[in-house]
């Protein structure tokens, strides 16, 4: 089943976009993708993710995994944003190990890492860079339709298609199905609660406990997706014949080296 985020993106294409991020190095990105997935309420999975990540596939450095954990429970006693992107930022300044990417994933051995300059320097954000993330509730009175034209930024990333088997998202999932699909995500469901709505399985769809509250809500949150430009569509779903990356292409563009 598909999940959609905040700003209705499927949770696992923004998962996977996030990886891309990181391994191009695009700080930016990388801070889209992770506050798409924090503010729409998997908090504390962004921070399990990151962690993991550093552990699987890149040059895993102990000092720096420790910085890491230590963010995290900053995280739990504060509930601070900033201490995401902390990890975040280090994320991006810290080696991949191409080697371990396609052994952990693609279950191939024969690579090698390309040598690099290591870093064992902790690096900080600051709340300026991150502000721009924050969930946007509205633009302007009875204009919520336009939303998404404000705040979609980037495209989803396609390139893992090949490699990470799951449920694909498509325009017609995101035209028909999009409120069924975002209640899986904690900020949709609380949204659809407020306004007595509820699952209806058999149908899959959102139905609501009266015409008032159904109005009420789609009045606030009902941003059409199926009316929106198709360029912008495609954006949230992603170009399904993009660019692919395999092995060859993995250690080609990240450093690898194939034995």
């Amino acid at each position: 089943m598909l999940t959609y985020t905040r700003y209705l993106y499927s949770l696992e294409d923004v998962k996977l976009s996030y990886v891309i991020s990181l391994l191009n190095k695009d700080l930016r990105q990388c801070y889209f993708w992770i506050y798409e997935m924090y503010y729409s309420g998997f908090q504390n999975e962004c921070f399990n993710l990151n962690l993991i990540l550093y552990k699987e596939v890149y040059v895993y450095r102990k000092q720096i995994y420790e910085k890491m954990i230590e963010q995290k429970k900053l995280w739990e006693l504060y509930n601070d944003p900033i201490y995401l992107a902390n990890i975040v930022k280090n994320m991006v300044n810290q080696n991949i190990s191409i080697s371990r990417f396609v052994k952990n994933f693609c279950k191939y051995n024969k690579v090698k890492d390309e040598k690099k300059k290591i870093t064992l320097k902790f690096l900080y954000a600051s709340k300026e860079e991150i502000k721009e993330y924050d969930t946007v509730q509205t633009i302007s009175s009875n204009c919520n339709f336009n939303i998404l034209k404000y705040l979609i930024k980037y495209k989803v990333r396609r390139e893992f298609d090949d490699i990470f088997k799951r449920e694909i998202n498509s325009l017609d999932e995101l035209r028909d199905n999009w409120l069924y699909n975002a209640y899986n995500s904690p900020i949709w469901k609380k949204r659809i609660e407020e306004y007595n709505g509820y699952v209806n399985i058999d149908k899959k769809r959102i139905d609501f406990d009266n015409v008032d509250n159904e109005d009420a809500f789609h009045d606030k949150y009902n941003y059409e997706p199926d009316e929106q430009p198709l360029e912008l569509q495609k954006s949230i779903v992603g170009e399904e014949n993009g660019n692919k990356l395999d092995v060859y292409y993995l250690c080609k563009f990240f450093g690898g080296v194939m034995s």
